[in-house]
């Protein structure tokens, strides 16, 4: 995705050169890439794998209504993709979109003092729970939004809140609709993602026959069009699904 949004950048600034500045840009590809990080392989991950990659950038001009449509846009055609899978024969069961803003976590570290350098380092440990562990009133993971506004107004979430509301009423609430059998959740204390998305992100998991639970698609807004093209009205929305890894570990029965 950081290759397509290189060239979403190149895209937008020649529709600007010609005077078109609500343009946008919505790129694909599917491609081998590698990782630095170590994996774990015993859980089927590997550095270097295929996935298919989506990019999303324009310019935010109505208030955040179109930051709404690219994310429906994102989540549902990897939604599509897995109902066409299901069709398919394989065995994709439960799938949850898990909803985050990584401003939430960003926000209550620095409530509590924890350092960020420990919640990057924490970003793979199950068993590490800051809400938990620093007695913030906020549930993990809800399905509604209903937090009591003092908590919100003490830590300096409300502004968090209102954009995730936002996406609950504009977004979820016709997802919910279109994919009844699809569970919409709200992750508050995700942390993979902090350094590198910018607020609003999402996972979608889904379990495989041998009942684990397994992360297929990762995505949210970074700021690299801001940066290339040195606007802060531009958004990018950039998404992944493993396509190797669901291969891996969501084979379909052999007849």
């Amino acid at each position: 995705t950081t290759m397509l949004a290189l060239e979403a950048a190149y895209q937008l600034k020649q529709m600007r050169k010609e005077g078109n500045l609500s343009g946008k840009v919505d790129l694909t590809t599917v491609h081998r890439i590698l990782r630095l990080q170590h994996f774990d392989k015993s859980l089927g991950y590997m550095q270097h794998f295929r996935c298919a990659g989506i990019v999303s950038a324009g310019r935010e001009i109505d208030n955040g209504i179109s930051l709404m449509e690219v994310i429906k846009s994102h989540i549902s055609i990897y939604l599509d993709f897995i109902k066409i899978l299901r069709t398919a024969g394989f065995p994709i069961y439960t799938p949850v979109v898990r909803i985050s803003n990584i401003r939430i976590i960003e926000q209550v570290a620095k409530f509590v003092g924890l350092n960020r350098t420990e919640l990057i380092h924490n970003t793979a440990n199950p068993d590490f729970k800051p809400f938990e562990m620093y007695n913030i009133p906020l549930p993990s993971l809800t399905s509604t939004l209903e937090v009591d506004s003092e908590t919100l107004k003490r830590i300096n979430l409300e502004r968090s809140f209102k954009f995730l509301k936002m996406i609950d009423t504009l977004v979820l609430d016709q997802l919910r609709e279109c994919y009844p059998w699809v569970t919409f959740e709200f992750n508050l204390e995700r942390i993979a993602g902090i350094g590198y998305y910018s607020g609003f992100c999402f996972h979608i998991h889904s379990t495989n026959e041998a009942k684990r639970e397994v992360q297929l698609v990762d995505g949210g807004f970074t700021d690299w069009i801001e940066k290339l093209t040195q606007s802060r009205k531009d958004f990018c929305l950039s998404s992944g699904f493993g396509l190797e890894l669901f291969y891996k570990l969501f084979p379909r029965p052999t007849k």
